[in-house]
């Protein structure tokens, strides 16, 4: 197994994350300073975290990626 072959697709849901949050930051620029929740760093870990999710789907780990993003789902 190559997992250099799914780089790519993890890039890609950072790169998605960091989007989101840096339109989020910029959405949100002017708004009082605890009214900011999440950012530029939380939605890039979300993505990531996403990403290592669908990846371990793809590789047949069905339990562990479910677990993975129950971790976040519940701290949500």
């Amino acid at each position: 197994m190559d997992l250099t072959t799914h780089l790519p697709d993890l890039g890609a849901a950072l790169a998605a994350g960091l989007l989101i949050g840096t339109e989020r930051g910029w959405t949100l620029r002017s708004a009082a300073e605890g009214a900011r929740v999440a950012g530029i760093r939380t939605f890039s870990l979300l993505g990531l975290v996403a990403g290592l999710a669908g990846l371990l789907a793809v590789l047949d780990y069905a339990v562990p990626a479910a677990l993975l993003v129950a971790g976040p789902v519940a701290i949500v």
